[in-house]
């Protein structure tokens, strides 16, 4: 499918790729020259069929689950951790019918959302938007995807002390996720949710999200040990 970027998230690893601060085990999971941006909300230029079977009408809005595993590259058998629905840990992202590229974004054959071309897409990455839900809203769904993931891994248990390092884009969703999904009762929520942020709207919203306490990042490690 190919979808028309709405909006697009600019995303730390887009940033440091640009200014060469990338680690150089990264050039192996990309394909150049590529086009940034794996955090899109957009339209489609034609029919559809999205990651949970609903067909989708052209125009339709789509948020993309960027990462290219074993499907959108036509791979099958797919490996475990794509079988286990774990794309993040895809051990093929370098083979099949795409150029190697870590997620769409970062790779040669599918474009990327800092594009007013569009971006070619498989049925596995595409998740219908909403009408409810605003192009501003929708562009953060895969960042705060993996902020629920996070939260949801995690484990967390009542008498837990969680720490979150930085108040960033990640970091706050990450605090939203835990005081959302332990109120909808899908966690409990730990005894105490501190943050190390670096800046002062930064510890602001955090404790507006819900953190127990948001600090310099430097005093972050003393407050974790003080209360364990």
């Amino acid at each position: 499918s190919l979808v028309r970027p709405i909006l697009s998230g600019i995303c730390g690893s887009d940033l440091s790729t640009i200014d060469g601060r990338s680690s150089r085990y990264f050039e192996d999971l990309v394909s150049f020259p590529f086009v940034p941006g794996h955090e899109v909300v957009g339209s489609l230029e034609g029919p559809a069929v999205s990651a949970s079977g609903v067909e989708l009408a052209p125009g339709a809005r789509v948020v993309l689950e960027p990462v290219l595993g074993c499907s959108a590259r036509g791979i099958q058998p797919p490996c475990a951790a794509c079988a286990q629905g774990r794309l993040g840990d895809c051990e093929r992202v370098a083979f099949g019918h795409l150029r190697p590229g870590l997620q769409t974004g970062y790779c040669a054959d599918t474009g990327g959302g800092w594009s007013q071309a569009g971006i070619a897409a498989h049925t596995s990455q595409l998740h219908e938007v909403p009408d409810q839900l605003s192009d501003q809203d929708a562009v953060m769904v895969e960042p705060l995807a993996c902020a629920v993931h996070a939260v949801l891994s995690a484990g967390i248990h009542e008498d837990h002390v969680v720490g979150v390092l930085g108040a960033g884009t990640l970091g706050l969703a990450t605090v939203a996720a835990v005081t959302a999904l332990s109120a909808g009762g899908h966690c409990p929520f730990p005894r105490a949710l501190f943050v190390g942020a670096r800046y002062p709207h930064q510890r602001r919203l955090a404790e507006e999200l819900g953190a127990t306490a948001a600090l310099p990042e430097d005093q972050l490690s003393r407050a974790v040990r003080r209360q364990t």
